[in-house]
Formats: C-alpha cells, structure tokens, sequence
C-alpha cells in the first residue's frame, strides 16, 4: 500500500493528480487566520467510465465525513460533456494533503488513466469572489 504523495499517482502513468505547482498541499487544523491554497484539476472521462467516476468521488466525500478531516476544502463538479473538476483547498505551509491517505482516495486514483479521455489539466488558483459557494451545500441529485 502506498502512502502519502505517492497514493496520488495515476497507476499508469505515475503522474501527480493533485499537485500543484510541484508540491502537496494541506493538512493542518482549520484556521481562519490561516491562508489557503487552491488548485484546480480538470479532466475528461470516458462515457463508459462516467459512473464508475462519479461511485468512486462519492465514496471519498463519504469517508471524508466520516474522517472529520480538517484543513481540506475539496469540491468536484461533473460537468454535462463528462468533464470533472476537482477544487481543493488546503492550508498554506502544510506539506501533504489528507487526500491519499484515504481509502476511498486511494481507489479512485487506482485505475483513473483508463477511465478518463482527456490529460488532467491543473493549475492553482485563488479566490476572485464568492458568493455562498465555498458554504455547505448539498450536492444535486
């Protein structure tokens, strides 16, 4: 079993799905006085992957409540064409985000080469406005 950086690599290609500008964020107790990091990740799947993709990130916001992880903020859309983005959030000046250390985490990172169409596109970003967006909500059904 892998931990750490290493539980975030495609299985087949070995790239970091995750990392941003070459490093892991996040894993810390959650502060308001403290400055969080964003990345974005975005990438296509295939139709015959879609809802195994779509099982496996509900798996991981399901352990992810059960966990109480603190120090992650994560979001994932499914966009109408089979694109996925992923947002993370993570507390600057952390060296690893709690992502792979979950099992969920884990098998979803598994076999993600074979699922997707599309490169993974990443990128960090920030914060230019919110409106209620970054609040809890529920996800559409």
């Amino acid at each position: 079993m892998k931990d750490g950086a290493d539980s975030q690599k495609d299985s087949s290609t070995g790239e970091n799905l995750f990392a941003v500008g070459g490093r892991l964020h996040g894993r810390s107790t959650m502060s308001w006085t403290k400055t969080m990091n964003y990345a974005v990740v975005r990438y296509g799947v295939k139709a015959a992957g879609v809802a195994e993709n779509r099982a496996l990130i509900a798996k991981v916001f399901q352990e992810l409540e059960e966990s109480a992880t603190e120090g992650l903020q994560y979001l994932v859309l499914e966009l109408d064409d089979g694109e996925f983005v992923h947002i993370v959030g993570t507390l600057d000046g952390d060296e690893a985000s709690p992502l792979p250390r979950l099992a969920a985490f884990k098998a979803f990172t598994e076999n993600h080469a074979d699922r997707r169409s599309t490169a993974i596109i990443r990128s960090p970003a920030r914060i230019a406005g919110n409106h209620r967006m970054l609040a809890a909500a529920e996800p559409a059904t």
